[in-house]
């Protein structure tokens, strides 16, 4: 079993539709986070076949999606979510307008908040997909997950970033599975549509309302990390 595979085995001994308050109910070994974190941060080099056919059309809407979901939840509406085949790669790609940006030149200069929910939207992608197709769906985040590993060093200078990145991966799909309704629909309609605009996004978004409850439980993970726990 992959690290990631692993990890989610976990993650499902949580009721991870509850409250936030079960956040980082599960205690995992430091040798579990690293393993599943660096695999992460390696895109699964070496955790999952590459996608194909309808798979990767599945990945790519279900990845959007989760965006969207993630994105919503930390405040930032999508007007466009849209899939596309791209011939020269042979893959499915996607987009979200606008997103939650995630790659900054200037991190330095961004407080611990901002950082907690750029490293949130980061991982939205990749938490839509693994909850849709499980482990391959992490194909296909590779800058996302370069992005995230740079935002977690910034939040706990001279530490290894691999907690963290666990930490709001996990976070993350915590935030799809309060959503799960509202995420499988908008991921069906846009595996069949593939292109979604403004007022159709903002009656399936509806219910998904501005939280500040998941960066905050990530920064309090960053504050006190002898507390090895996620959820």
């Amino acid at each position: 079993m992959t690290a990631v595979a692993r990890l989610l085995d976990r993650v499902a001994e949580i009721d991870r539709r509850a409250s936030f308050e079960t956040i980082f109910a599960v205690k995992l070994e430091r040798a579990e986070i690293d393993a599943a974190a660096a695999a992460l941060a390696g895109a699964t080099g070496q955790d999952a076949e590459p996608p194909r056919g309808a798979l990767c059309k599945r990945i790519a809407a279900s990845h959007e999606s989760g965006h969207c979901i993630t994105d919503a939840t930390l405040g930032t509406v999508p007007r466009v979510a849209l899939i596309f085949y791209e011939p020269a790669r042979r893959d499915w790609c996607g987009h979200v307008v606008p997103r939650c940006p995630v790659a900054t030149a200037a991190l330095e200069t961004l407080p611990p908040a901002t950082l907690a929910t750029l490293l949130l939207a980061a991982f939205g992608g990749a938490a839509g997909a693994v909850t849709a197709v499980g482990p391959a769906g992490l194909a296909g985040a590779h800058h996302e997950l370069l992005a995230a590993q740079r935002l977690a060093e910034r939040l706990r200078p001279g530490d290894p970033p691999a907690p963290i990145m666990l930490a709001a991966f996990v976070i993350a799909c915590a935030v799809i599975e309060r959503h799960r309704r509202t995420f499988d629909r908008l991921r069906r309609r846009l595996e069949r549509r593939h292109r979604l605009d403004a007022d159709e996004l903002a009656r399936l978004l509806r219910h998904v309302r501005p939280d500040p409850r998941a960066p905050a439980r990530l920064l309090s993970f960053v504050d006190n990390p002898q507390q090895e726990k996620t959820t």
